[in-house]
């Protein structure tokens, strides 16, 4: 565009410009709002969701059940909150190493930054995030 502003139309240059401006500053706000969403918290892909359930039902045959997997984004990593439900005698030391071990085996997952696991017998129960007046 330098070129042909200085030999044939002088406005070519400062459109030039103005082009490779937009472009940069289209770069620059899709970039932004990736990084926004990240922040906020944006939900995990359903993919992703469908593959950590299935982790967490096959990590031990003692897990009966996945109740609950939240995944979120806080910041460039997920967070991962999964309830999964165990016999009701199982021993709480099976318990703590179970849950310990998903926890482990999901935070050395690319992209997981933390994991939370809750550990139940049952599934009927109200959710423990709900009001308790409700």
């Amino acid at each position: 565009m330098a070129v042909v502003g200085k030999h044939m139309m002088p406005w070519m240059d400062p459109l030039g410009s103005l082009i490779i401006a937009l472009v940069i500053l289209r770069s620059w706000v899709l970039e932004a709002w990736d990084q926004i969403k990240l922040i906020v918290g944006i939900r995990a892909d359903p993919r992703l969701l469908q593959v950590l359930t299935f982790t967490a039902l096959t990590h031990d045959p003692r897990i009966e059940k996945v109740d609950r997997i939240v995944a979120y984004h806080s910041g460039a990593k997920l967070f991962v909150e999964v309830d999964i439900v165990m016999p009701p005698a199982t021993p709480l030391v099976t318990l703590h190493d179970v849950a310990e071990s998903l926890q482990e085996k999901y935070e050395r997952m690319s992209g997981v930054g933390r994991c939370h696991v809750h550990v139940d017998y049952e599934v009927t129960h109200r959710s423990e995030h709900q009001n308790a007046a409700a």
